[in-house]
């Protein structure tokens, strides 16, 4: 055991166990006879360490140091040195740990006045010339994460069972998986097999289905977004997110994630999120993107489900492997339909990127672009494609015959520019 310092009203007394490589002299001194070196000792002795230690044969303390301003910082304990000794029979807060500093050297210490690049040099003299048994000061300021809590006991646990004949193995935590409350090695996981794989490449298809079914021109892409092309639809857009947050929020407060039934959980959790996720639909007047990105985010999603239950027995590298294949014949497969839909006149028509496929494109959208107002020499009227967008003529039009025929206004610069403007959207 190592030393105790108990403080008391009068006296103060050191009690140490004769330790192999180290001493520390039983003393009692009375309140008057305390010396300042005494009292300086008694400052702090839970951040400081006050221990004698004799060198080896060879002369050594058995550490490494490095010089720095504030003091001789301890970089390493050789193993079976007088250090290493001390700790071994030491009280947890009584252990020499790496980064500790050292700040007094039997008389030579560090003083707050003296911090500069030379301030360790009586230090280190004095840890040179010094006798075989040397007293240390040090503060201290190493980690002792091993010493006390969680990972202590850890590892004092793990001694008793290695001295109980327990055989422990080293394992890198990427060769376990945590099944439940059952540890599982990597390599004795399953490879995924012919069906797994293709109930993975048909789940990872949806998403790109219903890009090519709902949210291009190749299939109900342009009903799909006049539906939602109204002057209202961002307002309704907005209420139904704000609606649903507002649930989600009232979700978190009632301890959403605690409930018992993980039916209720999972149905509640369904319903706000493609709640959230409508919204971001109704906002595509504004937003023509929000649903390409929403449903493409399935994606991931799915696999992030089908590797956390499904396939949670299923070996890593094989997992990975089969799902890049499985979205490489999937992103295979898009460019072939869309190749398909340019170049054969029997599916709609030839759609090649030329003018024709433009006015097509702009004819199918009419609808879009009647939703969308622009305010001319102070009354509303609906774009126009190809006086507006295209064209960009400087003056307004009046429809004669079903035609757009300029007349005598001349757009100003703020008309122009909110022209261009919803011409972008």
């Amino acid at each position: 055991r190592a030393c105790h310092f108990p403080c008391r009203a009068s006296v103060w007394q050191c009690v140490c166990a004769d330790v192999p490589g180290m001493t520390a002299t039983p003393s009692m001194h009375s309140k008057g006879d305390r010396s300042e070196e005494d009292l300086s000792f008694l400052l702090d002795l839970t951040h400081h360490l006050r221990v004698k230690l004799d060198k080896s044969p060879e002369g050594k303390f058995g550490f490494a140091y490095r010089a720095e301003s504030r003091g001789l910082v301890i970089t390493g304990i050789i193993c079976g040195g007088p250090v290493d000794t001390w700790n071994r029979n030491a009280d947890a807060d009584r252990v020499i740990c790496v980064g500790d500093i050292i700040t007094q050297v039997n008389n030579k210490k560090l003083s707050a006045g003296h911090m500069k690049a030379s301030a360790c040099e009586d230090l280190w003299n004095e840890l040179r010339s010094s006798d075989i048994r040397t007293t240390f000061v040090i503060e201290k300021f190493g980690p002792r994460w091993h010493l006390e809590g969680v990972t202590s006991e850890c590892m004092e646990k793990i001694h008793r069972a290695e001295e109980a004949g327990v055989h422990l193995e080293l394992v890198m935590p990427d060769e376990l998986v945590f099944n439940d409350d059952e540890v599982v090695r990597e390599d004795d996981l399953k490879k995924l097999r012919r069906g797994e794989f293709l109930a993975l490449l048909f789940l990872t298809s949806l998403p790109s289905v219903v890009c090519l079914a709902m949210c291009s021109a190749m299939g109900a892409g342009f009903p799909l977004f006049i539906s939602f092309a109204g002057a209202r639809m961002n307002l309704f857009g907005n209420m139904i997110i704000c609606g649903f947050s507002a649930i989600a929020v009232g979700m978190y407060v009632v301890d959403w994630y605690k409930w018992e039934s993980k039916m209720q959980r999972g149905v509640t959790l369904i319903i706000v999120f493609y709640g959230m996720c409508l919204g971001g639909f109704v906002k595509c007047r504004f937003y023509p993107h929000a649903p390409l990105i929403i449903v493409l985010f399935h994606i991931p999603m799915l696999l992030g489900l089908l590797r956390a239950s499904a396939f949670r027995n299923v070996n890593r590298a094989s997992f990975y492997r089969w799902t890049a294949v499985a979205l490489f014949l999937i992103g295979l497969a898009v460019l072939l339909f869309w190749l398909l839909w340019m170049n054969v006149s029997a599916w709609d028509g030839l759609n090649r990127w030329d003018d024709s496929t433009k006015l097509k494109l702009v004819e199918r959208s009419k609808e879009i672009y009647d939703a969308f107002l622009i305010e001319i020499n102070g009354r509303d009227r609906s774009l126009n494609y190809e006086w507006d967008c295209r064209l960009q003529e400087r003056s307004d039009f009046d429809m004669v015959y079903g035609q757009p025929l300029a007349n005598e206004h001349i757009l100003t610069i703020e008309e122009s520019r909110d022209r261009s403007r919803k011409c972008g959207q």
